[in-house]
């Protein structure tokens, strides 16, 4: 037995108070004297007023004493909030779902209150609380007393990232091993069967509080942007969709001026969409909102789409002319009209460093070690095969065919990332050749092409990411808060939905994964198990404490009234 509100010393205390407070009592008794009256009529009042208590030398009646201390230690036992411990020897772990679908309503205020009514009812030397958001964040350690726990969870919000607990699950299962474990979610977090397989036999997993079904309110799921259908390199198209609830579309605000959508689109599913047309690229950040729903929004950072001004050595204009006239991202100027990027031809590689517009650059080909040179202000000097492979789809390699190019141009094809103060290519001059390079194949306008685009810090379109998913090829983030976020050379995870940049500047938005809800009812097996598995409790201590107290004051009554106890 342990005891929820009183210490064992606060409680002895108590009952030393009690058992003296009781055998004083039972030293006092009525002494009767003689009062003379006048006439019988004041005779009840003249008795009141005869009465007076006193303490004798003898203690008297000492099993009617012991009775009433007894009721009063079962009383006092119960106000100290006793309950039995679970001698099982199990370790009690329980987990509070701080995820996005806990922000609808009061979903999170619920669980968090049944959490705090299970810890207190949980023995303090073996039961952890954890809160399940992003990332694991430890309420209450082992040992620790149950009173802690609602003063930590003041300011708790639910964040905004897919459900954890499974991870949480695996976590525990791989901490702990075969050990005996209970683990008891709170919250309407999904947690699959096949999950529940991989965890060891030891462990059982159940829900506490309640829940209540899905999330019915409106939601947007989704909201992007891909390259615009009309060609308009300038603008894209933007798609939102929305699930659940009435059926209200959402409204979308460029910079916090209203946008018009063209078109609606509704899918078997229920979900509805809105697919908005060539709205302007120029970073800034497209919000989508449901009218009476602001908790539901989603926002998406455009990218900079403005075109990029580009001036062009007279010496390559008969070659490389067309193609820029043709790039809709390409905006043509005379060198003295400040451009962003120049293409040009020189016998030696640049200086890395100068200031000035980025360069791309064409040098003879016994200027350059390799066919390729990238500089950087970014780069490392020792990049893995994973960044090599970004760059030559930054530059828009990926289409060349380097065996062919290498056979016809006499020399392996290399490509050289080197760090350096400005952004700038240099390639070999031969690469414009039409027997021995790339002219009149589709290698060589996707080349100039990216990269104009890439030396003008104009990043492609990339697609929405998918919050506790792996961002292929990104290696760091940074959040809006400006903490860097490093995987370690491995694929970097957002955790939280929200915008981010990459080691580029690149804007990156991590959303929720569509469909992201409570878990159902009657999907839910750890609902179901719990139910079906687990025998329903009895009585707990207090109440049959309370049962033997009330008994015992049914006895005294009837001992008093018999005459066998004064």
């Amino acid at each position: 037995m342990s005891l929820t509100f009183l210490s064992a010393g606060a409680f002895a205390a108590g009952l030393v108070a009690l058992a003296g407070l009781l055998f004083a009592l039972q030293r006092l008794r009525v002494r009767h004297r003689d009062v003379p009256v006048v006439t019988t009529m004041f005779w009840r009042e003249a008795v009141e007023e005869a009465r007076a208590r006193v303490l004798v030398r003898r203690f008297r009646h000492p099993w009617a004493y012991l009775l009433v201390l007894a009721l009063a230690a079962l009383l006092w036992t119960v106000v100290a909030g006793a309950r039995q411990d679970d001698r099982s020897g199990r370790r009690i772990v329980l987990l509070l779902d701080a995820s996005a679908p806990m922000r609808v309503g009061d979903r999170f205020d619920l669980a968090a209150e049944a959490l705090v009514e299970a810890a207190a009812a949980s023995p303090e030397g073996r039961t952890t609380v954890l809160a399940c958001g992003a990332a694991e964040t430890t309420l209450l350690r082992s040992g620790e007393s149950a009173a802690l726990l609602r003063r930590r969870l003041e300011g708790l919000r639910p964040e905004a990232s897919p459900p954890s607990v499974e991870r949480t699950l695996l976590a525990l299962a791989r901490s702990q091993g075969a050990s005996s474990t209970s683990v008891v979610v709170f919250g309407d977090a999904p947690v699959r069967a096949e999950a529940l397989a991989f965890l060891p036999e030891g462990m059982e997993v159940s829900r506490g509080g309640r829940a209540d079904g899905a999330v019915s309110e409106p939601r947007v799921v989704a909201l992007g942007a891909s390259e615009a259908a009309s060609g308009d390199w300038t603008a894209v198209d933007l798609l939102v969709s929305v699930e659940g609830g009435p059926r209200a579309l959402a409204a979308l605000r460029l910079d916090g001026a209203p946008v018009e959508s063209r078109e609606r689109r509704e899918s078997a599913d229920g979900r509805r969409a809105l697919v908005l047309r060539d709205v302007p690229a120029r970073g800034g950040v497209v919000r989508a909102t449901i009218e009476g729903w602001p908790a539901s929004s989603r926002e998406l950072a455009l990218p900079d789409r403005t075109p990029v001004r580009v001036a062009l050595d007279p010496s390559l204009e008969a070659v490389l002319g067309p193609w820029l006239a043709a790039d809709l991202a390409v905006e043509r100027v005379a060198p003295d009209e400040a451009p962003e990027v120049v293409v040009e031809r020189a016998g030696a590689a640049p200086d890395g460093d100068a200031a000035g517009p980025a360069r791309l650059t064409f040098v003879a080909d016994d200027a350059a070690v390799d066919t390729f040179v990238v500089r950087d202000p970014g780069a490392t000097g020792s990049e893995t095969d994973a960044d090599l492979r970004r760059r030559v789809d930054d530059l828009g390699l990926a289409e060349l065919d380097a065996d062919a190019l290498a056979a016809a141009a006499g020399r392996p094809i290399g490509l050289v990332v080197e760090p350096a103060g400005a952004r700038g290519v240099v390639a070999v001059e031969s690469l414009l050749e039409p027997e021995r390079g790339l002219l009149g194949t589709r290698s060589l306008p996707a080349f100039v092409s990216r990269t104009v685009r890439w030396l003008a810090e104009r990043p492609p379109l990339r697609a929405e990411t998918v919050a506790g998913a792996p961002l292929d090829g990104v290696k760091r983030l940074r959040d809006e808060s400006g903490r860097a976020i490093d995987a370690a050379g491995l694929d970097v995870v957002p955790l939280r939905a929200g915008r981010y940049s990459d080691g580029r500047g690149a804007p990156v938005a991590a959303v929720l994964p569509a469909g992201t809800a409570a878990v159902e009812v009657a999907d839910d097996p750890l609902r179901s198990s719990a139910e079906e598995e687990r025998p329903s409790d009895g009585p707990d201590l207090a109440t049959w404490l309370l049962l033997v107290a009330a008994a015992g004051l049914a006895l005294e009554w009837w001992l008093h009234r018999t005459g066998r106890m004064p």
